[in-house]
């Protein structure tokens, strides 16, 4: 409140743009290339419009600048510019926690698997010869060897078929690891994921949960 007016109304631009964004799934903006469906919806001007505030944004988002309104991450502020990215403060510090976690992860050590064991596993349960198999092998072996992994791929691709493979391989190997947790952003995905790998048969699945 302490801002000037300006400041204030850049930043309730800024916020809508942001807001705009979340909705798509982004949890910033560039301020290089503004996605232009984000622009449209948040009714930002178009570049080079005069009254496009962004430019603003760009050359005085520093660590104490636009009013107190934008800082660095640093101390509290409803917006937060890192490089060329402008982030809701909540959304950077959520981004934040998740990426020390996920270096915690990394960093922390791993019991390996014996090669020899889980190069049988993976042939009983991968033997078709198609291209697309080998490559499934591969990113079960990889999600198997490795304490984080990440699995892709379009619709109809076999991710939660290579997974609930990869489980199984787990556990050939290693019998006692009988505890699996799943864990979904929604309900609605926390089911859909038990179901898809309690089809799979491969292994008796739980309720996911939430998270």
């Amino acid at each position: 409140d302490q801002a000037p007016p300006e400041f204030r109304d850049l930043a309730q631009h800024a916020g809508s743009l942001l807001a705009a964004a979340a909705q798509r799934g982004h949890t910033c903006v560039d301020l290089q290339g503004l996605d232009e469906a984000v622009r449209s919806e948040a009714g930002w001007p178009n570049p080079g419009d005069p009254t496009d505030p962004l430019s603003a944004v760009r050359e005085s988002a520093t660590a104490d600048g636009l009013g107190g309104l934008i800082g660095d991450g640093s101390n509290l502020t409803p917006l937060v510019r890192s490089g060329e990215r402008l982030y809701l403060s909540r959304l950077w510090w959520a981004e934040q926690r998740l990426a020390d976690l996920l270096a915690g992860m990394l960093g922390a050590p791993l019991t390996r698997v014996d090669a020899s064991k889980l190069g049988q596993a993976l042939d009983k349960l991968f033997v078709a010869t198609d291209p697309g198999v080998a490559l499934q092998r591969d990113a079960a072996a990889a999600a198997v060897e490795h304490r984080l992994a990440v699995i892709t791929g379009g619709p109809g691709t076999g991710k939660t078929w290579t997974l609930a493979r990869a489980l199984e391989a787990i556990r050939s190997c290693d019998p006692e690891a009988t505890r699996i947790l799943l864990a979904a952003p929604t309900g609605k995905a926390a089911s859909r994921m038990a179901q898809s790998l309690a089809s799979a048969k491969v292994f008796d699945v739980e309720p996911a949960t939430t998270v």
